[in-house]
């Protein structure tokens, strides 16, 4: 479940190639945990537009970068979340880049 989590979409990233970016602690590592401002998920539009190689993409890239931050939420190191991707992209590859969620 998430938890003391929001969401923010901005243009771009200082970096310029980053997608996405999760600030706070994960999940795992709070231990007595009150008081604090909420952990942030930052989306960045531009470079996800720029990554994207048609409209009809776009939002399968998004859900990606915001499943991929919501990932380090729970703990999960960009290693150990690189097997869980591939496995993400070999499973919805076949799918025409459709999500579970998507309409068929």
């Amino acid at each position: 479940k998430l938890s003391n989590v929001g969401f923010v979409l901005e243009p771009g990233s200082a970096r310029g190639r980053l997608l996405g970016l999760y600030h706070g602690i994960p999940l795992p590592a709070r231990g007595y945990y009150s008081g604090v401002l909420p952990d942030k998920i930052t989306i960045f539009r531009r470079p996800i537009e720029r990554q994207s190689r048609s409209p009809e993409e776009l939002p399968a890239l998004v859900r990606h970068v915001v499943w991929h931050e919501v990932g380090h939420h729970f703990g999960f190191s960009d290693r150990a979340l690189a097997p869980l991707e591939r496995n993400w992209n070999r499973r919805f590859a076949n799918r025409g880049g459709k999500t579970p969620a998507d309409p068929q």
